[in-house]
């Protein structure tokens, strides 16, 4: 079990065009608490982050923070009806 000290740490991991990367903020506090941040589709993963940062630390204030960017997708065709705009 780690006990918590002040630090901040990230890193980045890319594959299959998306880039996801993950900041960790602590400050040394006397309780244990997570905040964690997740994109909206990653939502339902937020307790099984939580519970493995809980499992790591004994006390301290942690801020997680995970970004997803998805790399350059095929140019969808657009179609301008130029009449129904200038209406």
């Amino acid at each position: 079990m780690i006990r918590s000290m002040t630090g901040f740490g990230h890193g980045r991991a890319t594959g299959d065009g998306t880039t996801a990367a993950v900041e960790i903020r602590s400050t040394n506090k006397r309780h244990l608490n997570v905040y964690v941040h997740l994109p909206d589709p990653m939502a339902e993963e937020e307790a099984e982050v939580r519970s493995r940062m809980q499992d790591a630390f004994e006390r301290g204030q942690f801020d997680v923070d995970v970004s997803v960017e998805h790399g350059d997708t095929e140019d969808l065709p657009v179609a301008v009806d130029a009449d129904a705009a200038m209406r």
